[in-house]
């Protein structure tokens, strides 16, 4: 950055965001929370890049300094990633001083916010989570994604992908990432008219970056925990939604005598805690807070409990081998209850993600659900439209791609689990930004058309 040739409003933008993270670093000191513990222990479960990150600084800082070194490196880079931002903003577009000042503030909210409405009330730059690295990744990322939506230079797809990579093996959600690449990079494509030969460079450069970061997983999971493996648990994730939606009866369905009984225990239990969707009632939005409220409680006191007993009296207390096999065992539950459950499955599975994407710009309360979903609509329409009449093109490109990532993070978390605030904050500066250029640039070119017509 050539500091020289930044104006000064851009300047002091910038300046606001490190003494804003300065100052959380200062006051707050490095917190641990729910899971905190699984990431400083390296756990198998937990995806490698945040753990590492641990692993350097407690090497280098020793078990009871090493906290707050984290804390400050995670507020320097949040603040050198939102100013990354800002700086793609500000370089793209002529913006006002007040605008300017406004995108500053929308890039500090989720910092704001989180603190406040979260359940967990955490700081995210301060706190011992996968979330201090994983936001300001992902504003690393959507800096180079807009950047290969608006131009397809080949530096842009290089770290897209790369970046796609990492962020992904930070929270495994943020697969969505290198997804999102992928159509990116096909929309330059198909816009640019390539020959078909680049189409399959760009179908061999995703499955290698798919394929490397696999690797990269195992290659982590058994330098430190013994196991050539990685997501030990998409299955455990997944089958815990199939079984909120099913029903008592539904163990007929199921012919393996063992999967049967499991299932049969795993549902009168969370009967027993009232956790199932047959137990649910009142409106649709209740419906969802119901299953975000039972789905953890389901998972840790329902379905590991009776699985783990059943092993450990078996086969021994092999951690590992345990995991393996209730990941077995919760494949075979979903494999028989899905189908018939479908219909209540995917109500469930699009309740959430509706959730989520009210998470995404917002509180969810019931009040603000429908107004923040149609805010969402009213964008997407927004900035179609302005395609379609070929106008303001950029800034509805911006929009699109940010809406389509809000998306995206959404249903792609819904799958597996809750759409809780903190996996939801990664969209939400960068939703306010796009729809506030886009609509800066139709109010700046309407003025301008005033004038010339005085």
């Amino acid at each position: 950055m050539n500091l020289k040739k930044e104006p000064r409003i851009n300047l002091i933008c910038y300046g606001m965001i490190l003494f804003f993270f300065a100052a959380l670093a200062c006051v707050f000191p490095a917190r641990t929370y729910g899971d905190s513990g699984q990431f400083i222990s390296m756990h198998v479960l937990r995806e490698p890049v945040y753990p590492l990150f641990l692993w350097i600084f407690r090497s280098a800082f020793g078990e009871t300094h090493y906290f707050s070194a984290v804390s400050w490196v995670q507020n320097v880079f949040n603040a050198c990633a939102t100013i990354a931002l800002l700086r793609f903003f500000y370089k793209e577009y002529e913006l006002n001083r007040v605008v300017k000042t406004l995108f500053v503030v929308v890039a500090l909210m989720p910092h704001v916010m989180t603190p406040v409405f979260s359940a967990t009330h955490m700081i995210i730059s301060c706190a011992i989570m996968s979330e201090a690295l994983t936001l300001p990744l992902f504003y690393l990322f959507m800096v180079s994604l807009l950047h290969l939506a608006l131009s397809g230079d080949r530096k842009d797809i290089l770290w897209s992908v790369i970046i796609g990579a990492v962020v992904s093996l930070t929270r495994g959600a943020m697969m969505i990432c290198l997804i999102a690449t992928a159509v990116v990079w096909l929309g330059r494509l198909i816009f640019e008219h390539q020959k078909i030969y680049k189409y399959a460079i760009m179908v061999c450069c995703m499955l290698l970056a798919i394929v490397v970061r696999s690797e990269a997983y195992k290659a982590y999971n058994y330098a430190f925990n013994g196991i050539w493996d990685s997501d030990l648990c998409k299955n455990y994730y997944f089958s815990t939604n199939v079984i909120y939606a099913s029903h008592t009866e539904d163990s007929e369905l199921i012919s393996d005598n063992n999967i049967r009984a499991f299932f049969t225990d795993i549902y009168d239990r969370a009967t027993e805690k009232s956790l199932t969707l047959d137990q649910a009632g009142g409106s649709f939005y209740n419906r969802i807070l119901h299953l975000e409220n039972s789905h953890d409680s389901i998972k840790f006191d329902c379905t590991t409990p009776i699985l783990q007993d059943y092993y450990y009296q078996n086969n021994g207390s092999d951690y590992i081998g345990f995991i393996k096999y209730q990941d077995e065992v919760c494949a075979k539950l979903t494999s028989a209850l899905l189908k018939p459950n479908l219909a209540g499955w995917l109500a469930d599975y699009i309740g959430l993600a509706f959730n989520g994407m009210v998470r995404s710009i917002s509180v969810s309360k019931p009040y603000t659900f429908i107004p923040s979903l149609a805010l969402i609509l009213i964008s997407l329409i927004g900035c179609l439209v302005c395609l379609f009449r070929k106008q303001f093109i950029k800034e509805s490109i911006i929009l699109l791609v940010v809406l389509m990532m809000l998306a995206a993070n959404a249903f792609g978390t819904a799958i597996v689990i809750m759409c809780l605030s903190r996996y939801m904050i990664y969209t939400f500066s960068l939703f306010y930004m796009a729809n506030i250029l886009l609509i800066n640039s139709v109010f700046s070119n309407v003025r301008k058309k005033d004038r010339n017509e005085l």
